[in-house]
């Protein structure tokens, strides 16, 4: 073993031996060792020893007025551990060489933090707070990233595999570490898994579907995006941030609403197709028919916030995303399984729910999805029950005609 006195503290002409010195253990790294390397010495590591040059104050750097620089250690970290060494293949210290910049990460951190497309709800909220969090809680950044890395690959088509595949793993280490953490739902962390939560359900829709997956129902290989939200209220509920945000709150619509200018007025006329749909339900023989009806005043007063009636219309093109999101979030689980069952009556209420949900387009993921549900479902009805997909086919059509 070498070892190497490296000058501390000194004043101009004292000789070498006088001055205060580390004692460092040479890294024998070729053909200059890291030591000598970091401060700009001779090396001589691979010299026979009776051949090594005796060091002096000329060896190290001085500055223009000739002191000497003083206290390297403030300046370098010593201890081998951090610093960036000179590399050679042969040295047994390359394995400390710490790991390379991850420029994609990086790249994909940026996009989400700059990108006023990708935003979504309050940019504010999701730059700054959740964010801040997610450096104790790196779910919540793994899930930026593959939110981020989904979009990247909407915008950038000839880079899609990699975006997709960057987004594919980050994805997966964050649902995991979601998971875990999930279970230990507390007030502490539950602003943390509203974030995360939240985002496992975007990065959900921004992904797309490629099997029988339609919000609130899928097949055996995909988990339904209504069963993630669900997640979301789990926490809004048991974590007791529900004051703080609502049942969705700022995080999702705020500023987003705020932004958006109405620059089409719409007319919607909703009343009488869905009174028509009550009558129908009213005289149906199914059973269930006190959870369709309350699903269905539900949806009703979605569609009145919205596009307010046909004597006083209101809204455009673009719906409110807190009232139309809400519709999913009070969501019975008996109306659930009826949909899971493929049960006809409450496949057509989702079918108008289409039709708000089409409305909130302006959200990058969600654009598609309206038109994504609408035709599973008329892949699921009988025949006789397909004139029932009319009304809400020719509003969506409309609206995708007017964008």
């Amino acid at each position: 073993m070498i070892v190497i006195k490296v000058a501390l503290q000194g004043k101009k002409g004292d000789p070498i031996e006088n001055l205060e010195a580390g004692v460092k253990t040479c890294d024998e790294v070729k053909p200059t060792c890291g030591g000598c390397t970091r401060f700009s010495l001779h090396c001589d590591i691979s010299l026979p020893p009776d051949k090594r040059t005796q060091r002096t104050k000329s060896s190290f750097i001085e500055t223009e007025q000739g002191r000497q620089r003083e206290d390297w250690t403030a300046l370098i970290d010593v201890s081998g551990e951090k610093d960036v060494r000179h590399k050679a293949s042969d040295s047994p210290f390359s394995s400390r060489d710490p790991e390379p910049l991850n420029v994609e990460d990086f790249e994909l951190m940026y996009h989400f933090m700059l990108d006023d497309g990708l935003n979504i709800g309050s940019g504010q909220a999701w730059r700054e707070e959740a964010l801040h969090l997610g450096l104790e809680y790196h779910c919540i950044l793994h899930l930026a990233l593959a939110l981020s890395a989904i979009h990247l690959a909407s915008l950038k088509p000839s880079k899609s595999s990699k975006f997709e595949e960057l987004a594919s793993s980050h994805s997966a280490i964050g649902m995991r570490l979601v998971a875990d953490l999930l279970p230990d739902l507390s007030q502490e962390n539950s602003l943390a898994l509203y974030f995360a939560t939240t985002l496992v359900c975007f990065v959900t829709l921004g992904k797309r579907s490629t099997r029988g997956n339609f919000l609130v129902m899928a097949d055996a290989w995909e988990v339904a995006w209504w069963d993630l939200f669900r997640g979301v209220r789990y926490v809004i509920e048991g974590g007791g941030i529900e004051p703080m945000f609502g049942p969705l709150g700022v995080v999702l619509g705020g500023e987003k609403e705020q932004k958006r200018e109405m620059s089409v007025l719409r007319v919607v006329h909703w009343e009488f197709p869905l009174r028509e749909l009550e009558e129908f339900i009213s005289q149906s023989l199914h059973c269930g028919l006190e959870s369709y009806q309350d699903i269905l005043n539900d949806l009703s007063r979605c569609f009145l916030d919205t596009y307010g009636t046909i004597d006083q219309p209101v809204g455009g093109l673009d719906g409110k995303f807190e009232v139309v999101i809400a519709w999913l979030y009070r969501m019975s689980d008996d109306f659930s399984a009826q949909l899971k069952d493929e049960q006809p009556i409450a496949l057509i209420i989702l079918a108008h729910y289409a039709v708000l949900f089409n409305s909130l387009e302006y959200v990058w993921c969600l654009r598609g999805w309206a038109r994504y549900v609408l035709s599973t479902i008329k892949d699921l009805l009988e025949p006789e029950f397909a004139n029932w997909l009319n009304w809400p086919l020719e509003i969506v059509e409309q609206a995708e005609a007017l964008r």
